[in-house]
């Protein structure tokens, strides 16, 4: 067994708990000293949370290279102490016995890092390497220093966080893989024994959503994508007229829908009426918060329009069902927070007519959803 000795006057916080982890080969230790009425490291948020531990390696007098016995010898002009083992006949550092001794745990590194992060388990893979979990729908590492195969096997949809990112091959990094060294991503103020995330840093991992621009009291109604599955369903039936007073979808009728397609669903039809009405529009002087989806209030004027041919309605449920699975992947890679819908945007049809569709392309222009399905009715009309 090999030893380095760290004072521990020299530590800076969890950046030297990162160096001290990136600069350990196999078959060394490096141990951290303290002089025995000092209380450095045991106030720290290192030796708090884990990372740092005791080791008890000099309260013997035994060799810490063979097992033998330790002398302590006496010599030079001040007649300073020295330890020599009396069966390998080895010169032993004074701090191992003079001083405390710590040292830093990668396993407790390793933990506190998927607690933190990932709330799961560290799971050993090998080459000093612990999968934590996920983050923001992607898989989450921990590792001091990832090899070169650790990079051809996880070369999507990654996040690594790590000690030493020497190894990490560039182009490496883009939109679905992240690296992010662990001294940056966590922090300790001086004194404090907390450690934090820095959350700037934590930003950074999450995957660009393009949102719209609405105004700042704009929150993603709670039961949107609900509702998608719901229209989505009904555009794949055939249009039945009981369900629609006045052009608009009922609240009973809602409610039945939604009892269909969520089994389980226990709200009132008054509770899915003022959805409907928090979908359609936003109100400044009314509504607290800006619910309304322009998407939404085109498909239910579509659902509840009787000119739209079936073939139509079932081009437009399969439509939905495709736009609900990427918004289904993209809330799961934003940490659980849902995302906004597309942009809507002018398509053709396989008749020739216009008509407003989900958009994946970032070039798709918002323009007035009343338009887009007046001007649908409008050419169904002149062509009857």
């Amino acid at each position: 067994m090999k030893f380095k000795i760290e004072k521990a006057k020299f530590l800076e916080g969890l950046a030297s708990i990162s160096k001290i982890l990136a600069e350990s080969d196999k078959g060394e230790l490096t141990l951290i000293a303290e002089a025995v009425k000092s209380s450095s490291v045991e106030s720290s948020a290192s030796f708090s949370n884990g990372l740092i531990v005791r080791n008890h390696m000099g309260d013997k007098m035994v060799c810490p290279y063979c097992g033998g016995e330790v002398d302590i010898l006496c010599g030079g002009p001040d007649f300073e102490e020295d330890y020599v083992c009396r069966r390998c006949n080895t010169y032993i550092e004074n701090e191992i016995f003079d001083c405390k001794l710590y040292e830093v745990s990668e396993r407790a590194v390793a933990d506190f890092v998927g607690n933190a992060i990932g709330k799961h388990y560290a799971q050993p893979c090998g080459d000093r390497t612990y999968r934590i979990g996920t983050i923001f729908g992607k898989d989450a590492f921990f590792s001091v220093r990832p090899k070169e195969g650790f990079f051809n096997s996880h070369n999507e949809d990654t996040v690594v966080i790590l000690c030493d990112n020497s190894t990490v091959p560039r182009g490496w990094v883009n939109d679905t893989c992240k690296a992010v060294m662990f001294a940056e991503l966590f922090y300790a103020k001086p004194g404090c024994k907390d450690i934090r995330i820095a959350e700037d840093v934590m930003a950074k991992l999450k995957p660009k959503v393009e949102r719209l621009r609405f105004g700042k009291n704009r929150i993603i109604h709670e039961r949107r994508d609900l509702w998608l599955s719901v229209i989505m369903n009904m555009l794949a039936h055939p249009y039945c007229g009981t369900d629609f007073r006045n052009g608009r979808l009922t609240g009973a009728a809602a409610l039945s829908w939604f009892k269909k397609v969520h089994h389980g669903f226990n709200m009132s039809a008054r509770t899915l009426s003022r959805d409907m009405d928090e979908l359609r529009s936003f109100k400044k002087g009314r509504d607290k918060y800006d619910k309304h989806e322009p998407v939404l209030r085109a498909l239910l004027k579509l659902v509840a329009d009787p000119s739209v041919t079936p073939k139509r309605r079932s081009e437009i449920s399969t439509n939905i069902s495709e736009q609900l699975l990427k918004t289904t992947a993209a809330t799961k890679r934003n940490g659980g927070e849902m995302v906004e819908l597309p942009q809507t945007g002018w398509a053709i049809g396989a008749d020739g007519h216009s008509e407003r569709v989900l958009a994946t392309s970032g070039e798709a222009i918002y323009k007035q959803v009343e338009h887009a399905i007046d001007n649908v009715r409008s050419v169904g009309e002149h062509a009857a």
